[in-house]
């Protein structure tokens, strides 16, 4: 699923993320990108160039396993952005993790 995944980026749809926490900006340090398949759709998140999450037809797919401060901020933006809710380390860390 993973490399499914990472193969069908749209690559020229990259799209800075916002902070929620308070903050100016990522200072482009992560990105979204569209991910499109025959039947289904969604977002990717890269942080740092890492395929860090993907929300597929609306549901959180977690592509990589370690979490920071960073990584966190991260990822609750991106799943805010998609209207999703946040995580907590302790939740990320029970998320599976495709491959």
């Amino acid at each position: 699923m993973r490399d499914l995944i990472l193969k069908n980026i749209i690559k020229r749809s990259a799209m800075p993320l916002a902070p929620i926490d308070g903050r100016k900006s990522f200072y482009g340090k992560c990105e979204i990108f569209s991910v499109k398949f025959d039947n289904s759709s969604g977002v990717i998140l890269y942080s740092y160039n890492t395929p860090v999450i993907a929300v597929i037809d609306g549901n959180p797919v977690k592509l990589w396993n370690d979490w920071s401060s960073t990584t966190g901020r991260h990822v609750n933006a991106f799943l805010s952005s998609c209207g999703l809710p946040t995580v907590t380390k302790k939740q990320w860390d029970k998320m599976p993790i495709v491959d």
